[in-house]
């Protein structure tokens, strides 16, 4: 998986509590080349750059790429609370990275782009996997559902989507009827999602290759069973369906049982199918004595803490392994950080980049340690330290005593 969203404001929270490293002035370069042709050097190209720090944008730079691709930024602050995010438009298309981050000690950065030759023509866009993780809260009468959807763009085009509006959509994304608190945690950026009449969808252009987006949202229940519908925009090879284990279960036409799976130390009922069309729906319906409407007891908010507990280690046991994927993918000498670009609107779920920046702080305690950086000693202990942190957040952000 490549890019969790961490918006700059909760990283830099974290990064306030490190100590502060020394402002420096640095540069940041790179090529542009065209992927839909054997990666040729694009020469004429307007660069822009876009520096972001816990004050907010600042001013934006531009440079135009030489005959061989290559732009050139000079000047820039390097200190661990600045930012930047850099993008070029090809074809009408923009292909953009970032937030970029100079590395500890570093004053160069490199960020290559990549452009293609954008399409209108759906490129034959596929799933190749829908997993949805879904914890009961009986609680708060909520469930909580973690999406993970790998998409393949199997062509050498970029797809722009057609005109709808003023716009252009691209990947589209269903949600079940009353669904709230979207979060977008990975693949896309938050301020191109725009809502649609049954989910939302991206604006930017689709490249080719691979793909993982993840999300996270809440459905409320009222009742002693609820069903949600997801509607299939693209052929679908393989979903995947994660219950927490309890008094509940699961059924679902086109979804057959696949026994129990352990996922960051909890069991987890698993149903899994294969093989859905476009035009298809996903039909869950979750039934069970922890699903009811009668008035809540002691004994039910017991319950809601270990739906907390259980959501916390969903969260870790797959945002942390999808952080370091992402990372092992960039080269050294920069450091990478997918995030809201700009000016995009906070997630309605209270101090979500809190909880992300943290994640995010796991993840890089991981990898350090892989990388031999840190003893097992001292990772346990910074780890152990930020995983109580992330779980002493997540309790008072939903009143789990």
């Amino acid at each position: 998986m490549r890019a969790v969203r961490l918006v700059a404001l909760g990283l830099l929270m974290l990064l306030a509590a490190m100590p502060a490293l020394a402002q420096g002035v640095g540069t940041l370069s790179g090529r542009v080349t065209d992927g839909s042709a054997d990666r040729a050097p694009v020469a004429g190209l307007t660069v822009t750059l876009l520096p972001v720090s816990n004050t907010g944008p600042g001013q934006r730079q531009q440079t135009t790429t030489g005959p061989d691709g290559s732009y050139h930024f000079a000047g820039l602050n390097t200190a661990s609370g600045q930012f930047y995010v850099v993008w070029t438009e090809y074809e009408g298309a923009r292909f953009q990275e970032g937030p970029l981050q100079f590395a500890p000690g570093s004053s160069t950065l490199t960020q290559d782009l990549t452009v293609y030759t954008p399409t209108e023509n759906d490129p034959g866009l596929r799933v190749l996997r829908n997993a949805i993780v879904i914890v009961p809260a009986p609680a708060q009468r909520q469930l909580t559902v973690l999406q993970l959807v790998d998409l393949e763009n199997p062509s050498s085009q970029a797809w722009v989507g057609r005109p709808v509006g003023q716009g252009r959509q691209t990947l589209r994304f269903g949600l079940p009827a009353g669904a709230r608190g979207l979060q977008v945690l990975a693949g896309l950026q938050v301020n191109a999602v725009v809502q649609t009449a049954d989910g939302f969808a991206d604006t930017l252009p689709v490249s080719p290759g691979g793909r993982e987006v993840v999300f996270q949202y809440l459905v409320d229940y009222l009742d002693n069973g609820i069903l949600f519908t997801l509607p299939v925009h693209y052929p679908t090879e393989q979903v995947r369906v994660l219950l927490a284990d309890g008094d509940w279960r699961l059924t679902a036409d086109g979804l057959r049982p696949a026994g129990t799976v352990e996922q960051g130390g909890q069991r987890f009922q698993q149903y899994q199918g294969e093989r859905f069309a476009a035009g298809q729906e996903i039909r869950l319906v979750i039934q069970g004595a922890g699903l009811t409407g009668q008035v809540l007891d002691d004994r039910t908010l017991v319950t809601a803490g270990v739906g907390g507990a259980i959501a916390l280690v969903t969260t870790l046991a797959v945002a942390v392994p999808l952080l370091r994927r992402r990372r092992r993918q960039v080269s050294p000498g920069k450091r990478r950080v997918a995030s809201a670009p700009p000016g995009a609107t906070r997630p309605p779920e209270p101090r979500a980049d809190e909880r992300e920046a943290l994640i995010a702080a796991i993840a890089d305690l991981d990898d350090r340690h892989e990388a031999g950086e840190l003893n097992d000693e001292e990772w346990q202990r910074l780890r152990a330290a930020k995983k109580e942190a992330l779980i002493a957040l997540i309790r008072e952000v939903r009143g789990i005593e």
